[in-house]
């Protein structure tokens, strides 16, 4: 799976700007299953309808300036009764003007069903520099957000942070871009 390298201050389509201190890199979802096969009788006879939106994850010091971050995106296809196609992407930034290093155990990936598409990404981050003699850690794991047959937008996120100086505050919010 490849990595395409985003400029600092650009973000995808509805995302928030970030700050020109910071480094990024989005990528497409792997592919974990297909939507199943459905007849084209069963596709051509309902409206097709689309939908995007994000699930975004990040990390605040105490100074409320955000530290790094995990999102995953998602774009569906739906006709009421199933999802008919999606693509995803997973989008990863961090802080690297403040001694955040780039990602690992990053990825992002896609699974579909008539029922949803979804799509899940996680990292792990660390700086060295953020708290004298202690190498500062937060952790993402399965930062969801799953488009369904219906046209709803759900999400949910698994993260923790160890070996900070001072308290770090976890933040998370589901945003809907189209449909």
């Amino acid at each position: 799976m490849g990595s395409l390298a985003v400029p600092a201050a650009a973000s995808p389509a509805g995302a928030p700007a970030r700050p020109a201190d910071g480094s990024s890199i989005e990528a497409p979802a792997g592919v974990v299953s297909g939507p199943p096969a459905t007849s084209s009788a069963e596709v051509s006879t309902a409206a097709t309808y689309s939908g995007s939106g994000y699930e975004r994850a990040w990390f605040e010091d105490v100074a409320k300036l955000a530290l790094n971050e995990v999102r995953s995106n998602v774009s569906f296809s739906y006709n009421g009764s199933c999802v008919t196609s999606a693509s995803g992407s997973g989008y990863w930034w961090w802080r690297s003007g403040t001694g955040w290093n780039p990602p690992t155990n990053k990825g992002s990936w896609i699974s579909t069903t008539c029922n949803n598409s979804q799509v899940a990404s996680q990292a792990d981050y660390s700086n060295s520099g953020f708290c004298l003699g202690y190498t500062s850690n937060t952790h993402y794991r399965g930062v969801t957000v799953e488009g369904r047959y219906d046209g709803y937008l759900f999400r949910w996120v698994n993260s923790w942070w160890w070996n900070a100086c001072l308290p770090f505050s976890f933040h998370a919010n589901l945003v809907r871009v189209t449909g």
